[in-house]
């Protein structure tokens, strides 16, 4: 008898493991990775999907999202500054008083169930955050594969990885980003691109948890952060307990956030199942 659970936390970790006593396939996935220095190589499978991601392009524009909201605002691609090439997507906001300034690509096309990675490179004046990825253009406003970032006044890029689902047949797909404050956010160099399932083996053979040190950022987990605007969260490249990723998550306003597996993980009746993991903080009350 096998018995399906997900796993669902309210915590901030590095990794986790999730074993019973007995031989176990992890999610009938054969997975491996690279010992030598832990990277895990990706291999892309399509061109960049963002029409004139890098601004160099006339005629192909993207669009303003915001009259519903209590903001001035002008958009305009120049070419003062920019991460490569000539132009960039210059965005400034000299009122805000609800909503958000919402900017948003031409439309993609996507296929459904297919992981792919979005980058970016992003700057700002004093702009403390941008969020978006890629959503549903109507109502509900789902986001397939979101991300947000804390902008400086230098270049930076983001990056997230993560499967298309639960897209109906026919549904429009674009890029949508998001600031909430007055200032300015330049923004260059978007790509999507469609990419294989990475590959990742846990320390132990007989972990049920895919990417359960983050290996691979959150590529098989559900975030949930309440309210929504509120507790930030990375992935960090510098520092975790068997390699040099982790979960990152900044309780600067005491909400938490949810961790929840996107799969189900198999578990067998009558048989012993030891859960643990690897958890730092940089203040003892945390």
């Amino acid at each position: 008898v096998i018995l399906y659970s997900s796993l669902a936390l309210i915590i901030g970790c590095e990794q986790f493991v999730l074993i019973y006593e007995q031989d176990a396939l992890i999610n009938n996935i054969t997975v491996s990775k690279n010992k030598n220095n832990g990277n895990i190589k990706i291999k892309v499978l399509s061109e960049n999907i963002v029409p004139n991601g890098d601004f160099e392009e006339t005629g192909i524009d993207w669009f303003q999202n915001w009259s519903w909201a209590g903001v001035t605002v002008n958009m305009e691609v120049t070419s003062d500054t920019s991460k490569s090439g000539s132009k960039c997507l210059k965005v400034t906001c000299s009122r805000f008083s609800s909503g958000a300034v919402v900017f948003r690509s031409q439309i993609l096309r996507l296929e459904k169930d297919r992981y792919y990675r979005l980058s970016f490179y992003y700057k700002t004046d004093k702009v403390k955050k941008i969020s978006g990825g890629v959503r549903i253009t109507g109502s509900p406003y789902t986001y397939k594969l979101e991300t947000s970032v804390n902008p400086t006044p230098e270049w930076n890029k983001g990056e997230v990885i993560g499967v298309i689902n639960g897209m109906d047949s026919g549904a429009e797909m674009a890029l949508f980003f998001d600031f909430r404050e007055e200032g300015t956010v330049w923004v260059d160099n978007f790509i999507l691109e469609q990419v294989s399932i990475p590959q990742v083996k846990p320390e132990r053979n007989d972990n049920l948890i895919y990417n359960s040190g983050f290996e691979v950022d959150s590529i098989g987990w559900m975030i949930f952060r309440y309210p929504i605007d509120t507790p930030e969260y990375q992935i960090d490249n510098t520092q975790g307990y068997n390699s040099k990723k982790s979960l990152k998550y900044l309780n600067m306003h005491n909400y938490p956030l949810t961790l929840t597996t996107r799969y189900f993980l198999k578990l067998r009746a009558n048989c012993q199942h030891v859960f643990s993991l690897y958890a730092k903080a940089d203040a003892p009350a945390t």
